[in-house]
């Protein structure tokens, strides 16, 4: 019976332990994400979007003259999984277009704007874009394939989210990127 209660201590020590260490992981993980979005701009070089890069077209959509993307105007601001959100995207016929997709994380970062006090995007442009949770980028997260990149405009935050979780809304995008990829290598 010593033997049998000695085993499941030793097992609890050892699944507190994992746990630990898996909180200590997460709290990693969440430094290195509000580190990445404290320097912004700045570690990205992506400059505030004045308004006048931007065309407004009749058919709902957003013009970025910059990176010459088109974007989704309204988006869907109700909460989805990533996967119903890529199917929102692939089966979304706008202004004419059927090419929408999901858009990566760097995109989303050319339209947030860093300057605004309350609301990281121009909500004239863009609105609905000030959802609590955020919108969906196509970027994995390095750590874990399950979780996907999201941008969160009321203050411009990025984060990782499940893509099973229902919470992160979705603002489809169109066309081929000219934003550089960041070079996250060590100089």
């Amino acid at each position: 019976m010593t033997n049998v209660l000695h085993w499941v201590a030793l097992k609890r020590i050892d699944m507190r332990l994992k746990l630990d260490f898996l909180i200590l992981k997460l709290v990693i993980a969440t430094a290195i994400v509000f580190l990445l979005a404290a320097c912004g701009s700045e570690s990205f070089n992506i400059e505030p979007p004045p308004q006048s890069r931007f065309t407004v077209d009749a058919a709902g959509t957003v013009t970025d003259k910059r990176t010459s993307l088109v974007w989704e105007q309204a988006g869907n601001s109700s909460w989805q999984t990533y996967f119903q959100a890529e199917q929102y995207c692939g089966d979304l016929n706008l202004g004419g277009y059927t090419d929408w997709r999901v858009p990566e994380l760097r995109e989303l970062q050319s339209i947030v704007d860093y300057t605004r006090p309350s609301t990281a995007i121009a909500s004239d442009l863009f609105p609905n874009a000030t959802i609590p949770m955020g919108y969906w980028s196509s970027t994995l997260s390095a750590y874990d394939p399950d979780y996907r990149w999201y941008v969160g405009f009321n203050v411009g935050n990025v984060a990782t989210y499940h893509t099973r979780s229902l919470g992160v809304a979705i603002r489809c995008v169109r066309g081929i990127s000219s934003i550089p990829t960041p070079n996250l290598a060590d100089n």
